[in-house]
């Protein structure tokens, strides 16, 4: 097998298996997690991609200080290998945000799978809501429009580990969000920037919990770390044109059953609707409104 990208947060350490899936194999040293994907799945701060996906994954994973990886018994072959950087693009890839905001919403709105957190950017998605469905709709709805304008901390306790998939709907919002911070970040006149790094410290903090995946993801955003689709998404978002964003956003949407979605949604509701979090100039056009839904249990 043969390595072909190591994410830049890849570290030495024994790790031992956790969980098995098609398209990934994820390890973790109790604390810190790597995860073996496919090209599909592509590069990311903890991935490590391979050309193909060990068919019964040994219960070890080492990684030796020489940069020597070993699967169980068996050492990897680096000779193709890439270090992959997770950093979020720079100030100056970033001057279309603006134009391209409403792409990534119109895109989001017609793509995203219909159990995603997708509406809470089209309310009339919520007509397919029924039993606990509808009543986590309500939930996150709350949830998210107290983040956005009444207590944080609050908003995010309320939010986190709620919803279906192994990192659920409420964490890879959270995750979204915490990278929409890291941009605005990235363009904030300096007396501004204690306030915001206070805020992505403030909501990291209130979003941890007890699920490993999750909180892997969770610091990899407080760090502005990303992985390969979402970077090209905020690259496309501050540089692209329409038909960029709409590849970009249709590729990251494609991450788990619900996580691009969910992610895409706090990525975008941090960037473009969230005026409390807004450097100077940088103020959404419209007021931030989401909706008290009320809808069918």
């Amino acid at each position: 097998m043969k390595v072909l990208s190591i994410g830049d947060e890849v570290v030495p350490g024994r790790y031992r298996l956790h969980s098995r899936f098609q398209k990934a194999v994820n390890f973790n040293d109790g604390e810190r997690l790597v995860a073996l994907v496919t090209l599909e799945i592509g590069a990311g701060p903890l991935n490590l991609v391979l050309d193909r996906l060990p068919a019964d994954p040994p219960p070890s994973l080492d990684i030796s200080d020489d940069g020597t990886i070993w699967l169980g018994h068996r050492a990897l072959d680096l000779d193709a290998a890439r270090r992959y950087d997770s950093s979020l693009p720079g100030r100056g890839e970033l001057a279309g945000l603006r134009t391209n905001l409403p792409v990534l919403e119109a895109r989001l709105k017609l793509k995203s799978p219909p159990e995603s957190l997708a509406f809470l950017l089209e309310e009339s998605r919520l007509q397919a809501f029924t039993g606990f469905a509808a009543a986590f709709a309500c939930h996150a709805a709350a949830a998210v429009e107290q983040i956005l304008t009444g207590d944080l901390t609050a908003g995010v306790t309320a939010l986190k580990g709620c919803g279906p998939g192994l990192t659920p709907s409420g964490d890879d919002f959270l995750a979204g969000l915490l990278l929409a911070l890291n941009v605005r970040l990235e363009q904030c006149p300096a007396p501004e920037r204690a306030g915001l790094r206070g805020a992505i410290q403030s909501v990291h903090r209130a979003a941890l919990g007890g699920n490993l995946l999750s909180n892997a993801f969770l610091g990899l955003a407080e760090r502005g770390r990303v992985a390969s689709r979402t970077k090209a998404l905020i690259r496309a978002l501050g540089a692209g044109d329409a038909a960029s964003v709409e590849a970009a956003a249709d590729a990251s949407l494609l991450l788990g059953a619900t996580s691009g979605a969910d992610l895409g949604v706090g990525l975008y509701l941090g960037l473009a609707r969230a005026p409390r979090f807004a450097p100077s100039g940088f103020a959404a056009d419209e007021p931030t409104k989401i909706s008290r839904y009320r809808v069918e249990k």
